[in-house]
């Protein structure tokens, strides 16, 4: 149910997310990728999830137009949301109800 609001569309900017990961991030940047393990998952993802990902870990609970403001010297608002929408999805973000 968690999700329910974006299946199918892209989270809108005034929603809010909340890292999931029950420990700081240990972000490895090596060859373009970003990798991490949290959730007993490898998560490996395109470098430019960086700015995101640190910006999550650090206040845990982030606007979705927080965090694009955070990407945009990395990429545009709509791949944000799709970036957002996919960690929904594999559960390392949640929608934080208001």
């Amino acid at each position: 149910l968690a999700t329910a609001p974006v299946v199918g569309s892209l989270p809108s900017g005034d929603m809010l997310v909340r890292l999931l990961a029950p420990r700081p991030l240990a972000l490895k940047v090596e060859a373009g990728v970003v990798r991490f393990t949290s959730q007993r998952k490898d998560w490996r993802l395109a470098i430019e999830a960086v700015p995101i990902l640190r910006h999550l870990d650090k206040h845990r609970i982030c606007s979705v137009s927080e965090l694009c403001e955070v990407a945009k010297s990395e990429v545009d608002e709509r791949r944000v949301k799709i970036f957002l929408k996919e960690l929904l999805m594999n559960g390392l973000v949640a929608i934080v109800e208001p």
